[in-house]
């Protein structure tokens, strides 16, 4: 009911504030009860240590229970006083039972003189919702609604707020760091900027300049405001900007003058797969990423290289993965998902797909499900592709291998793997990179596979699972790889937050560079089980070969069991599947 309900107080257009406007804004019949929140008085809520009932001092949802209405009608206004930025009430009419006819609303002053009125007719409704407007002069006063349905009336006091004076012209700085000293072009930015109430009324009044005034390609939209046709309250900014190894300073100025340039927008050709999009510097679609003169970068495979390698369709000799069979138990991101354009405008376009990961082959079965979106900014050598990886398996049955996004290039071929962040880093020609911990990596070199161990039950088709020799360890890992094609032209490719996000790795081969969101050569655990151990951050879910979401037995038998399960064991012993 909840979901529903909201769905219809926010799915509403709204409607500009121009002078003259009918004063009833937004009106509509609303079938499932609209959460309503009271914040005046205290809801019971349970307490352990009064073992009772106690006041929770908390804001409550009213009207998804509804009591009985003892008049005809009842008004319900969002709050008793309003910002006079507001310039508008939230009106809730409640009534007895399903009514068809004429609504009449009318705004009175404190003495009670009428200041507007209007009508809306209505069927079949016991609840109705809209806004009335209410004009500046009643700022720092009150006011009576007064709303009426058939022979029946009913009315709510409200007091709005004086007026704050404001600057309704002028320019918010946005300050670009540059600590590492980065010199790109088209770098591109997205930059959240809040505003006061009753300051910004459209996103037609704002520009970007720089630090010597000239105006700079800018694409807006809004993301919030202060009441539901009250002014903006956030805005979304995104452009490109020229980095130049120092920090930059860029305004964004605003006011009932100032119109900034309009680009077209950035040319989308949907069709059937990725779409084709034109973004200048670069051109994506079913064909890879590649220049505007058409030279290739990254093949179409890049784009949709997501997958999830479970431990079904592995075979093992001994624990540990010591065998795997090359290719098996892989998903992949499915290539009849389609795409929708999620948002298009002159500096960037954004791209969203999402679907089951499936094995090839047809009937290939499906495990796990991803959401992608893809930013691409007009004029800028860089691409955003925001991956969600979604679990569908069964916590104690349904382990992973290894997760991640494979970027097969075009012609270029693996250049190195940056070691560490500012003037200290360098370009590390290893094969494969592990974050194992947020201050520890370990660097390895590939080992040719010697071929079947003959201590070993013959196993068939088998490559040896960690082709892998130490060459070195760091600290924090940028999670930043590169390759090289041709004389002056470089693909690199980086993870925002790889040492944070850990365990994961980074690794090159021909053709390709890969990221593993979980580690395809996992460290083994270097946690052990004790009693009074930090159990409780669940380590055990983030170390290992496998990515495994079940309770590891240690702490369903043994010592540990029998400390913490106390008189009312909520784990049953020995049975890790028993937990959720």
């Amino acid at each position: 009911m909840l979901r529903h309900a909201l769905a219809a107080l926010f799915l509403m257009p709204t409607f500009p504030l121009l002078a003259g406007e009918a004063p009833l804004q937004g009106f509509q019949t609303i079938v499932e009860p609209l959460p309503w929140f009271d914040a005046a008085p205290n809801y019971a809520g349970y307490s352990a240590e009064a073992k009772g009932l106690v006041p929770n001092l908390v804001s409550a949802v009213t009207s998804l229970h509804r009591k009985p209405l003892k008049e005809p009608m009842e008004v319900l206004l969002s709050r008793s006083v309003y910002p006079a930025e507001d310039g508008h009430l939230d009106v809730i009419l409640r009534l007895r039972r399903p009514e068809s006819g004429q609504l009449r609303v009318s705004l009175a002053d404190a003495e009670g003189r009428e200041i507007s009125r209007a009508e809306h007719d209505f069927s079949e409704a016991d609840q109705l919702f809209f806004s009335y407007r209410f004009p500046a002069s009643f700022a720092g006063k009150k006011g009576v609604l007064k709303v009426g349905v058939g022979a029946d009336e009913a009315t709510a006091a409200f007091r709005v707020a004086p007026a704050v004076a404001l600057p309704k012209a002028g320019r918010v700085s946005v300050s670009v760091p540059n600590p590492l000293g980065v010199t790109l072009a088209g770098t591109p930015m997205t930059v959240g900027i809040p505003f006061p109430a009753g300051v910004l009324t459209s996103t037609d009044h704002l520009r970007l300049v720089d630090e010597d005034g000239r105006e700079l390609p800018l694409q807006v939209r809004e993301t919030a405001r202060w009441s539901r046709f009250g002014t903006i309250r956030w805005v979304l900014c995104d452009f490109t900007l020229d980095l130049r190894g120092t920090a930059r300073e860029l305004f964004l100025e605003y006011g009932p003058e100032v119109r900034r340039k309009e680009r077209a927008p950035i040319r989308v050709a949907e069709r059937e797969g990725f779409p084709e999009v034109d973004a200048g510097w670069l051109r994506i679609g079913k064909e890879g990423i590649r220049f505007r003169d058409s030279r290739p970068l990254l093949t179409a495979e890049a784009l949709r290289g997501a997958f999830v390698e479970s431990v079904e369709g592995l075979q093992f000799a001994g624990w540990g993965h010591r065998y795997q069979v090359a290719d098996e138990g892989a998903y992949l991101m499915d290539d009849d998902a389609p795409f929708v354009v999620e948002e298009s405008g002159p500096e960037k376009v954004v791209l969203r797909t999402e679907g089951d990961y499936r094995q090839r082959g047809e009937g290939g079965k499906r495990f796990c499900r991803y959401l992608v979106r893809y930013e691409i900014f007009r004029d800028s050598p860089l691409v955003r592709i925001f991956h969600t990886w979604i679990y569908t398996g069964d916590g104690n049955r349904d382990p992973i291998r290894s997760m991640g996004w494979r970027f097969p290039f075009a012609e270029a071929e693996p250049s190195g793997i940056l070691s560490a962040f500012g003037a200290k880093g360098e370009w590390r020609a290893d094969y494969y990179l592990r974050q194992e911990h947020y201050d520890h990596y370990t660097r390895f070199a590939y080992t040719p596979p010697p071929g079947n161990d003959p201590r070993l039950p013959a196993v068939n088709d088998l490559q040896p699972a960690r082709p892998l020799t130490e060459s070195g360890k760091g600290g924090r890992a940028p999670g930043v790889m590169a390759a090289q094609q041709g004389e002056g032209v470089s693909v690199c490719f980086g993870v925002k937050g790889f040492w944070q996000n850990f365990p994961s790795s980074l690794m090159q081969e021909k053709g390709a560079m890969t990221f593993y969101q979980w580690p395809k050569y996992g460290a083994p655990r270097s946690h052990s089980f004790h009693e009074g151990d930090d159990i409780w951050r669940l380590w055990f879910a983030h170390e290992g070969e496998v990515l495994s979401f079940r309770l590891p037995a240690e702490l369903t038998e043994g010592s540990i069991y029998r400390a913490e399960a106390g008189v009312e064991p909520h784990i049953a012993y020995g049975r890790p599947e028993s937990v959720n």
